[in-house]
């Protein structure tokens, strides 16, 4: 099994659907981050390593349950990143950022994009159980 899939959050949501592994190296996932939130919606190809969803499995487990600390995941590249941090109402508010270059003639087209959004602490249940499974494989 090496497929990962999850979403954070609901009617506002990231959604990261990591279908296969980087050729050539089996501790890379490679796929899409999916961001729904407010007037902000893009797709973005991301890779992360297998350490990468480690740290953060850890890191999101214990915002779950304690409803302290934070929970970060950054693509490879550093052109995606996703950081989550439990507010004083016991929500947790998520924040995700993208940057990409569209390779046109004659110009290329930089673009950035930053959304946040707030969910329950029930919504990161999905991402921990997503990653647990991958990690029995």
């Amino acid at each position: 099994m090496s497929k990962i899939q999850f979403q954070i959050g609901r009617d506002h949501h990231i959604r990261i659907n990591l279908p296969s592994k980087e050729p050539g190296n089996s501790s890379v996932y490679m796929g899409k981050a999916i961001l729904n939130a407010s007037r902000v919606s893009f797709s973005q190809d991301v890779k992360f390593s297998s350490s990468d969803l480690k740290v953060f499995l850890k890191e999101a487990q214990s915002v779950y349950q304690k409803l302290k600390g934070s929970f970060k995941l950054e693509s490879h590249d550093s052109t995606f990143s996703l950081h989550g941090v439990p507010n004083r109402k016991g929500m947790i508010q998520v924040e995700v950022s993208a940057k990409s270059t569209v390779f046109t003639q004659p110009d290329n087209v930089d673009w950035n994009a930053r959304a946040s959004f707030v969910c329950y602490p029930d919504d990161l249940q999905g991402a921990i159980s997503a990653i647990e499974n991958e990690e029995r494989g």
